[in-house]
């Protein structure tokens, strides 16, 4: 009978044992698993590539290939006449994307009005995880462009170059996802464009007349850019935006100086599609455009146009 004692006591003392050393195995097991649950990137911070007219921080998994149409109505100056734009001639850009690897996207894009064709690339630099061990993303984005127009466009034909089509946009974007429902991004950037619109300048002042032509925009502008999604209900979101261009360096006084961009959206995302209709006061659908070029002023009717974007992302 002791022996049987002696047995259970034993058998006792060595399954708490095993107990305490497999608790603690799955104590260190749960405590690894958080940590590389923590060290996760953070997700749904974007639902699109696009924001409005910007760039977001956001970059598809590998292998993602995206199609995006952008699609920019006439202002609203004319009312109910033209429904507010929606019976005006129309703005149009269609863009295809590849993502590489998880970090980077390529793509090309056409658009209608300024008969722009567009090589870009999207590298992510950082992004931010579970863990706030990085708070914040951070996105390069740049573009080359390529002008359709005719020769004509550029002036006269013996001072046509091939270079005068092109144009170059860059921009280096810090984003970060505060909670499920409000995600913020600014950005900096440059734009050039080899060659702007220009006017005819005579000049009388000295013995002989001279003719010469200026620009009237900077072929050079440095711009910022900031925006925000407001997630209110599941795949549905408000978006905000705002852009501004800046003279690299002191204007002449017949130079146009860039005018802001504000857009107001409506957004339903999911992880396959994207629908965005919204109200800016952009026209181009080209960034270094819309950053040197922009004349419409939101606080009009005739700067506002109402558009939409669709995101559709295959696996």
């Amino acid at each position: 009978m002791n022996k049987k004692i002696y047995l259970l006591i034993i058998a006792f003392i060595f399954s708490v044992a095993i107990y305490a050393q497999d608790s603690e195995t799955a104590k260190r097991d749960s405590i690894a698993s958080a940590k590389a649950e923590g060290k996760k990137p953070v997700d749904e911070v974007w639902g699109s590539t696009m924001l409005i007219d910007a760039q977001t921080s956001f970059v598809p998994a590998k292998g993602k290939l995206e199609l995006v149409i952008q699609h920019r109505f006439a202002n609203l100056n004319n009312g109910i006449h033209d429904l507010f734009g929606l019976y005006g001639a129309s703005n149009i850009r269609m863009s295809l994307s590849y993502s590489v690897i998880d970090q980077l996207m390529i793509g090309l894009s056409t658009e209608k009005d300024n008969k722009y064709q567009e090589l870009f690339a999207k590298a992510k630099l950082m992004e931010q995880t579970v863990n706030n061990c990085i708070p914040f993303s951070l996105t390069l984005y740049g573009n080359a462009t390529i002008s359709g127009h005719e020769k004509k466009y550029y002036g006269v034909d013996s001072t046509y170059k091939f270079k005068d089509r092109m144009s170059y946009f860059g921009q280096l974007i810090i984003a970060r996802k505060f909670c499920k429902e409000f995600s913020l991004e600014a950005g900096v950037s440059y734009s050039h464009i080899n060659k702007v619109e220009g006017v005819k300048v005579v000049d009388t002042s000295a013995t002989e007349i001279t003719t010469s032509y200026k620009g009237i925009y900077e072929n050079d502008i440095i711009g910022i850019s900031a925006g925000a999604r407001i997630n209110f209900y599941n795949y549905m979101s408000f978006l905000l935006e705002y852009d501004q261009g800046f003279f690299a360096k002191v204007g002449e006084n017949q130079m146009l100086f860039p005018k802001p961009n504000l857009g107001i959206a409506y957004e339903i995302a999911t992880p396959t599609h994207c629908f965005q209709v919204f109200c800016s006061s952009y026209r181009g659908l080209n960034q270094q455009h819309n950053f040197v070029k922009n004349q419409f002023d939101f606080k009009k009717k005739l700067g506002l146009m109402l558009g939409f974007n669709i995101t559709i992302r295959l696996r």
